[in-house]
């Protein structure tokens, strides 16, 4: 919105003279357009990158869920690695 001051000021002033152009006005209008571009590329970049960073994440929740990643944050608390230890050992303590 505040690169759209200068124009509308301009065609504001230019419609109630009759269409008479002050320089300093004019030049800030003109300045100013190209910033118009630019804001535009920088919104588009901004809001893809957001759009990437929402996928990467979505992405890893799902690959988390679907192997057995989520489950490794429990199986301390329960005394379960413990235990696999254990069965470990004694098989191969059978084998020999």
């Amino acid at each position: 919105m505040v690169l759209w001051i200068f124009p509308t000021t301009t065609r504001i002033i230019e419609t109630a003279t009759g269409g008479k152009k002050y320089f300093p006005l004019f030049l800030l209008m003109n300045l100013t357009r190209y910033a118009h571009g630019l804001c535009n590329t920088l919104l588009i970049m901004l809001c893809a990158a957001i759009n990437w960073a929402q996928q990467n994440l979505q992405r890893r929740k799902e690959f988390i869920e679907e192997t057995d990643l989520g489950d490794q944050r429990t199986i301390n608390e329960d005394g379960m690695y413990e235990t696999f230890i254990e069965m470990e050992v004694e098989d191969f303590d059978n084998e020999e």
